[in-house]
């Protein structure tokens, strides 16, 4: 996440401060009441949710002969650090 944050900041000209919670919290959420939302935040905070390097890419769209992957990093730059949605 951090990682983002400075790909970001640097593309907008400014400091992106990354606040890291503690787990234990949304763990017990989990647990205790079958909570979706913290799951994903849990799995998305824990990287099982990266598949940067363990993906179907070449499955999905063989050689990019359908369209170009865009990394993280283009993204970024594409949209001057702003979100798309």
């Amino acid at each position: 996440m951090a990682g983002l944050a400075e790909l970001v900041g640097k593309e907008q000209g400014s400091q992106i401060q990354v606040n890291v919670a503690d787990i234990e919290p949304v763990k017990a959420k989990i647990e205790s009441e079958n909570d979706k939302i913290a799951l994903a935040l849990y799995a998305m905070g824990t990287g099982a949710m990266d598949y940067s390097n363990n993906n179907v890419n070449e499955l999905v769209n063989p050689d990019e002969s359908l369209w170009k992957w865009v990394s993280i990093e283009g993204e970024v730059k594409r949209t001057k650090g702003l979100t798309s949605f």
